[in-house]
């Protein structure tokens, strides 16, 4: 939802997320080497997220050590470029922490957006979704414990068996159906660009059309 504009990093910048410090803390160990603040993980997330010429995290901490990046490293708080984290070290973050305590993050700094005077315009909101592929295996297959899998009724699935079926909008160089879900987002203007305010991630083998013109097929109704 924050798109590649370089200037919505001043989003953060209205934000206090130093309780993040208090959030994340207990995710570490208190012996052995003091980590990296998550401040400056979460920052650099942020980071990854809003430049759309970093493609991965090892980039990343590679532009991060350059001395012309000095204002990056500001931004992380590591102002020292010896003392950039490592892209490994990037990765177990994110990994520690997790979908439901970034949703907490999320949650905080929209509360603080609410109580900044003009930030949002809540007068002025949007729904948008967008596809999330499954990880899946291959076609569908009986997955069923029964010995005559030939002649059981039990219903073929993915290796994912909550995915289903769906068509999407056309796009250069994609394939329209994919396997999958569905993320529905509203969405509120801001003075620095839009905001995520909920998402819901559909579990669907019920039919629906959603504003992204993208339709989904009921499990058994694939064209």
């Amino acid at each position: 939802m924050l798109g590649f504009d370089p200037a919505r990093i001043d989003y953060v910048v209205h934000m206090d997320d130093s309780f993040l410090e208090h959030l994340m803390g207990p995710l570490y160990e208190k012996t052995g080497r003091k980590p990296t603040s998550p401040v400056a993980y979460f920052r650099m997330h942020y980071l990854y997220f809003t430049r759309p010429e970093i493609t991965s995290f090892r980039q990343l901490c590679k532009q991060l050590r350059d001395p012309k990046n000095q204002a990056w490293r500001n931004f992380i708080g590591v102002h020292n470029p010896a003392k950039v984290p490592s892209h490994q070290s990037l990765s177990d973050f994110r990994n520690k922490v997790g979908p439901e305590l970034f949703e907490k993050i999320r949650d905080e700094f929209v509360r603080q957006s609410v109580q900044i005077e003009g930030f949002i315009q809540d007068a002025l909101a949007a729904m948008d979704s967008r596809p999330i592929y499954a990880n899946v295996n291959g076609y569908k297959k009986k997955r069923c414990h029964c010995e005559d899998k030939s002649t059981c009724s039990c219903e073929k699935t993915f290796s994912d068996p909550d995915a289903a079926y769906a068509a999407q909008r056309n796009k250069v160089n994609q394939n329209r159906f994919f396997v999958g879900y569905r993320k529905h987002s509203v969405a509120v203007s801001t003075s620095q660009g839009p905001i995520a305010l909920m998402s819901i991630l559909s579990c669907l083998s019920l039919p629906l059309v959603d504003t992204d013109h993208s339709t989904w097929f009921p499990r058994n109704e694939y064209p």
